[in-house]
């Protein structure tokens, strides 16, 4: 593929670095998974945060070349890949519905990890490095919906008016772990000067934390599919405010 011809050694071994440290989080979450030693819902969403939490910390690594953000965007595609794979029973893997899906179903893995996933393709395809909306957006996702359910499961008491499958704890833990996540990625970029433009650090906290709002508000409806609900949300506030 002529997109791929002249990649520079440095971008191979972003790419390679990237890609292992996905295949090492994957394997932890699946060995945790099979021996059943921990819950499976704090399995999965331990799972939700890592795998995007440590892909994100790697794209500074790749240069600004026109090519990168489709190498980079290469592991959460094969990854997107397998899970359509075994969603469609084309290859059985048994540890990966047992660690991803909720209802230990592989048909499962065709909804919300598979929307995941082409969220972390989009998300890098579109914005990479160059905007501040597609960074908080992954962050706000992995961390905020993390928390979200990790909280609400282990301390959730009193359920939300709207919708008594989610919590007050819960909500709260979504809004407080997105924002602020989002806040430090974002800053973190913001300091390696990444960004088409310059963004104050008092401009990406207030951001942040308008875009993990308006998230955590479309996490809680009473609807399917708040990966991508809640992704949307987040990024289309995070465009809004930032304008780019």
């Amino acid at each position: 593929m002529s997109l791929f011809r002249g990649i520079s050694s440095a971008d191979w071994l972003a790419f390679v670095q990237t890609a292992l440290v996905a295949a090492v989080v994957m394997t932890l979450g699946l060995l945790a998974g099979r021996t059943g030693a921990f819950d499976k819902a704090a399995t999965r969403k331990v799972l939700h945060i890592g795998m995007g939490g440590t892909y994100v910390l790697y794209w500074p690594l790749y240069s600004n070349a026109p090519y990168s953000r489709y190498l980079c965007a290469t592991v959460p595609y094969a990854a997107t890949l397998v899970f359509a794979l075994v969603g469609l029973g084309v290859i059985p893997f048994e540890p990966l519905v047992r660690a991803t899906a909720r209802g230990g179903t592989r048909q499962e893995l065709l909804t919300g990890p598979l929307l995941y996933g082409i969220i972390h393709v989009l998300a890098t395809v579109v914005f990479w490095t160059s905007s501040p909306s597609g960074l908080a957006a992954l962050t706000i996702l992995c961390f905020g919906d993390g928390a979200a359910e990790l909280a609400g499961r282990r301390w959730g008491r009193r359920t939300l008016w709207h919708n008594p499958r989610k919590t007050w704890i819960g909500s709260a833990a979504c809004f407080l772990a997105g924002a602020i996540c989002a806040t430090a990625y974002t800053c973190m970029y913001g300091s390696l000067g990444l960004y088409d433009r310059s963004v104050a650090v008092t401009e990406l906290a207030a951001g942040c934390t308008l875009s993990a709002l308006v998230a955590t508000l479309a996490e809680s409806l009473p609807v399917e599919g708040d990966n991508l609900l809640m992704s949307l949300a987040a990024v289309v506030t995070a465009v809004w405010f930032f304008g780019f």
